[in-house]
């Protein structure tokens, strides 16, 4: 291995881990009549690989601490906050190792990652991480039709489905950027289109009304920035047409997208959340520490960061720790000039988004809130790519401006 490339190859291996920790059968699936299900010694041995290249990486990073100055950027100190404030809570219970890593990772991880696009360039990193994109993708798509094909929710390695469209976003936004950016054939090109087309019904055949939202956000979001709404009137339409078509041959999928009148109930969230609310009336100023979910509600995830976080905090400080989170993605989106005046401001823009996205879902999830959740990996990875993008612009536009002023 060249040396040069470590820093590419542990971006691609935290991108590629993050999601193969996560495969194979869930625990409350069954899968009888499946030709094959996804082996767990895979999501075994990427569970440990991901944990080693999150050490080296944090190694790296922090040898390299002088030379990162550059690249912190407003949503990263207020997810440092963010973060840093959980992990002050958690030191009264046995959440601390969970919250201290998450803290170090928010500090160290999205650097590495700004560091890797200022040295190699955005067009060589959206290519390796689409092409990891498409691998997933493709291996994720066999996995789940040898299952039990479009009998049940989509999944594609085998993960929860509501977890699944949270990873999967981000699948569609590298092959956003890979289009704007390719220059390559008509073919790879037509490749590059197919993966998204693809991509996106997987999202939909996931059956999640979080992962609908969610895309529509980042197509909006795409044919604003690139001033062609027509982009997202002609996706949604084609998105709906294949829901009714999904609705109509009698898909579990599409039928619980269109079944709004239970959304929360259906799932169990009603019940999780009310008895949630009772604990935090009973201790609204400060709250229940982290690790109250497990200890006073019974289950480790209550589908919803911002319902976890009043529970944590209390009133006050789960107040603060929502605005927090919401803060920092929306201050993603805000874009210095130099990056609006470059080339890459499109390809900014569709990493600044999942963020927001994540901010979204979150009302129907509390995986930002685990240290291995893919979800907070890839926020790490957004956070780095739009401080990355911010860097080499800043130093394209400084350049440009000396060169005003040369005889």
């Amino acid at each position: 291995m060249k040396k040069q490339s470590t820093d590419l190859l542990l971006l691609a291996g935290l991108f590629l881990f993050s999601v193969l920790c996560f495969s194979g059968q869930n625990a409350d699936a069954s899968y009888e009549d499946a030709v094959i299900v996804f082996p767990p010694i895979i999501g075994t041995v990427s569970s440990v690989l991901r944990w080693i290249t999150f050490g080296i990486i944090g190694i790296l990073a922090a040898s390299r601490f002088n030379a990162y100055k550059n690249y912190e950027t407003a949503p990263q100190t207020i997810y440092c906050f963010f973060y840093g404030t959980l992990f002050l809570i958690s030191l009264a219970n046995g959440d601390l190792i969970r919250y201290t890593l998450m803290l170090l990772a928010i500090i160290l991880i999205p650097w590495h990652v700004a560091y890797t696009v200022t040295r190699y360039g955005i067009e060589k990193i959206v290519s390796v991480l689409f092409s990891v994109s498409f691998f997933l993708v493709v291996l994720g798509a066999v996995v789940n039709f040898m299952k039990e094909g479009l009998s049940i929710r989509y999944t594609g390695l085998g993960m929860n489905p509501n977890s699944f469209v949270g990873i999967n976003i981000f699948f569609l936004i590298t092959a956003l950027a890979a289009l704007l950016l390719s220059r390559a054939s008509k073919a790879m090109r037509i490749l590059i289109l197919s993966t998204f087309v693809f991509t996106a019904f997987t999202q939909l055949l996931a059956g999640s009304r979080n992962g609908f939202i969610a895309l529509l956000v980042l197509v909006f979001a795409f044919s604003f920035e690139t001033k062609k709404m027509k982009y997202f009137l002609g996706i949604s339409l084609l998105l709906g047409f294949a829901l009714l078509i999904f609705n109509a041959v009698g898909l579990e999928s599409a039928e619980r997208i269109f079944n709004l009148s239970s959304a929360t109930s259906d799932s169990g969230r009603s019940a999780l959340w009310s008895r949630t609310w009772e604990w935090v009336e009973k201790s609204p100023l400060i709250g229940w520490g982290t690790d109250s979910r497990t200890e006073l509600i019974g289950s480790g995830n209550i589908h919803n960061m911002y319902v976890a976080l009043f529970l944590f905090g209390g009133y006050f400080i789960g107040g603060i720790m929502c605005a927090l989170f919401i803060l920092g993605a929306l201050l993603s989106l805000r874009s210095p000039v130099y990056v609006k005046r470059s080339p890459y401001r499109a390809i900014y823009i569709c990493f600044a988004v999942y963020p927001l996205i994540l901010a979204i879902m979150s009302f129907g999830e509390d995986a930002p809130l685990g240290v291995g959740a893919p979800w907070f990996a890839y926020l790490l990875i957004s956070l780095g790519l739009i401080s990355g993008i911010q860097a080499s612009a800043k130093l394209e536009h400084t350049k440009n401006f000396f060169q005003k002023f040369r005889p």
